[in-house]
């Protein structure tokens, strides 16, 4: 795909920054209204602040957390790219977008508070009485996030059959 559509490589890599961009400043979404709209910083100063984000993933998340989520966003983008080809090839929906929308679900919930490296999920167990999910709350993340790596994969592997199938058809 990538060798015959050279622009999909390109969006790609667009798809897997924004992906990475929307994890990392999901749970921030306040701080980064108040820099880009209420904030005395020039543009460049914005700018500088917004893509800060991405150098210090490993010093915000654990190390194995911060590598899921960057594998997750390598192949959440190489998802995304698959089905984009698979729409303009075919110029239908398949099946798999169920796939990837509840790995990046369950990607957005793994992700959790940076700061206390607990998943979002946590603070719901403990309000329906799972209390003893506080003490797991670092390995629910994980787990999660290991759960929506395995799903996107999934998913990658279902739409290389389809991506071939197109390829095939269009020599």
């Amino acid at each position: 795909m990538y060798k015959r559509y050279p622009l999909f490589i390109l969006v790609t890599l667009l798809l897997t920054v924004l992906i990475f961009g929307i994890l990392l400043w999901l749970f921030n979404l306040g701080l980064l209204a108040y820099v880009l709209f209420r904030s005395p910083f020039s543009i460049v100063e914005k700018l500088g602040f917004i893509f800060s984000v991405y150098t210090s993933v490993f010093s915000n998340f654990d190390t194995p957390q911060a590598i899921v989520l960057v594998l997750f966003s390598v192949l959440f983008g190489m998802n995304l790219t698959m089905l984009i080809f698979i729409l303009y090839s075919r110029g239908k929906v398949v099946k798999e977008s169920k796939k990837t929308g509840l790995s990046l679900v369950l990607a957005i919930i793994a992700s959790g508070c940076a700061a206390c490296g607990t998943s979002i999920l946590t603070p719901l167990l403990v309000s329906i009485g799972a209390s003893g999910s506080l003490a797991l709350s670092r390995n629910l993340g994980i787990i999660i996030s290991y759960l929506s790596l395995l799903l996107v994969l999934y998913s990658i592997y279902s739409l290389g059959a389809a991506v071939a199938n197109t390829l095939a058809t269009t020599k």
